[in-house]
């Protein structure tokens, strides 16, 4: 005999079971109709900047970073994913050319050979993969890649988009969206790059919560910033431009921003658990490409295939260094602490220009010179950019101030400066002082001569500096890495010696 408590219950799940049934349902798959965890890994890199095999690195006893170890890594983990039921997506966020002989020679070429052969799921158009003309772009890196070249805010003159803006997929029932952004800073002669905020929102209004979208950016982690605010329907951002580390925690940023340094240095692992289109957890780590990792051989054999293909006057010697120079890590150095590379490119920039002052900007300096053997694919690596040297007089107040604040960028933000013949201090409010010109105190009133490259130069004259009715012009005067390569010939070997009494 059953109670009348029992009798209910009994009664409720009878009721329920009879809907299921009229709907065409078993429990069972109601239970299957929720929607399931889905675990996904996104494998990301950005800034390589044609830096394809491994390279030396102070500190280290063998050579770090390179395609051919993050192909290790990435072909590990994609194995170990597909055991265990996670899925995988490895990324580009941009700036795969321009930095080393490999990208001068080549032109993209290599490096779309390499993620071919590494299996990127997409990359994102950046600013430097129109280094070599726009026309080198659309002939030889779009058409040889195999996955897509992403891009929501670059068209034509017609308005027209130059470049898949959106890569859909599915897995199982979650729609992934992926979507691409560069910097409006890309030099894309005949195109129009608008602006990353407008694009986005016109790409994200076809899409719902549900769905999971990923932005792949080469914005840089300020502008990313402003994205993630702006769009509330993108779920993660993997970013380049600003060659940082960023590996975020899921307590402090519900919706990461990440990106894995530069120069193929760091593999960015990021672990997402997501349901109905939202991240519900997530990890993200840097996997180091140190000298512990090996080098996969395929990648190995198709880089030193190129390699053998580059002319041999780029490997001839301009001398040698006793000691290692840093340089790589430019976002690291700050206007008080010199790079030693910085060190003597600014020296020789004033040797050469017989000025009191030399500056550069840290951005233009972009790699170490090694210990041992120096040739010119070593210094290209370090100075890659044809800039060549500007004199110009400026006030001490104006010197003073260029340092205090970088020399501002159409981008918006200041370009971090190295300096030589200076000595800096600080005031009691902490603001940066100028207190000797060489052996000399400083002057604010007093107008010194200073050298400087043409990029920086362009950027102090659109600021009124020192003349805005006077156009700087570096016409006929070498390139600074030609100077360099110079100094080595005559000087070297440079030792630390060499290094302290340059004054």
């Amino acid at each position: 005999m059953l109670d009348a408590s029992t009798l209910r219950r009994l009664t409720l799940a009878l009721g329920f079971a009879l809907v299921l049934a009229a709907a065409g349902l078993s429990v069972g798959a109601a239970q299957e109709a929720a929607e399931p965890l889905l675990k996904l890994t996104i494998l990301h890199m950005n800034d390589p900047h044609g830096h394809y095999e491994p390279y030396p690195e102070e500190g280290s006893a063998g050579l770090v970073g390179g395609f051919a170890k993050a192909k290790t890594i990435i072909d590990q983990i994609r194995r170990k994913n597909e055991e265990s039921g996670r899925e995988t997506l490895v990324l580009m966020a941009g700036d795969l050319l321009m930095g080393t002989v490999f990208t001068e020679t080549f032109k993209g070429e290599l490096g779309a050979t390499l993620l071919n052969s590494m299996g990127f799921t997409a990359m994102t158009v950046g600013n430097h993969e129109f280094d070599y003309g726009v026309g080198n772009l659309f002939k030889r890196l779009k058409p040889d890649l195999n996955c897509p070249l992403l891009s929501a805010n670059i068209r034509d003159e017609s308005f027209r988009p130059q470049f898949d803006m959106v890569k859909e997929s599915a897995i199982g029932k979650t729609r992934l969206v992926l979507f691409g952004l560069t910097t409006r800073s890309s030099r894309a002669e005949g195109l129009f790059v608008s602006d990353p905020m407008c694009a986005a929102k016109d790409v994200l209004d076809r899409y719902r919560e549900s769905d999971l979208i990923i932005a792949l950016t080469h914005l840089g982690s300020v502008q990313d910033r402003n994205l993630l605010k702006a769009c509330p329907l993108i779920d993660v951002i993997v970013g380049g431009h600003s060659h940082e580390k960023l590996t975020p925690s899921f307590d402090t940023h519900p919706r990461p921003i990440v990106q894995a340094g530069a120069y193929a240095r760091y593999v960015g692992r990021l672990d997402l658990e997501v349901r109905d289109g939202k991240v519900e957890g997530y990890k993200s780590r840097l996997l180091d490409l140190d000298a512990e990792v090996k080098d996969d051989a395929e990648i190995t054999r198709v880089v030193s295939e190129y390699r053998r293909r580059i002319p041999e006057c780029w490997f001839a010697s301009v001398g040698s260094s006793e000691v290692f120079l840093n340089g790589a890590d430019h976002r690291g150095w700050s206007v008080y602490r010199t790079a030693p590379v910085a060190k003597l490119v600014t020296h020789v920039m004033a040797m050469h220009a017989g000025t009191q002052v030399a500056i550069t900007n840290a951005g233009s300096i972009r790699g170490s010179l090694p210990k041992g053997d120096v040739n010119y694919a070593d210094l290209f690596r370090v100075l890659p950019f044809p800039n060549r040297c500007v004199k110009m007089d400026l006030k001490g107040v104006d010197l003073q101030e260029i340092l205090r604040s970088g020399v501002k960028s159409s981008r918006g933000y200041s370009e971090l400066l190295q300096t030589f013949g200076l000595t800096l201090g600080k005031d009691e409010p902490g603001n940066l002082v100028i207190e000797k010109v060489r052996d000399e105190e400083f002057d604010p009133q007093k107008t010194y001569s200073v050298v400087t490259n043409d990029f920086l130069a362009d950027r102090l004259h659109r600021q009124g500096l020192p003349n805005k009715d006077k156009t700087p012009s570096a016409k006929g005067t070498p390139l600074i890495r030609d100077l360099v390569a110079d100094f080595i010939r005559r000087k070297g070997p440079i030792s630390q010696r060499l290094l302290d009494e340059l004054k």
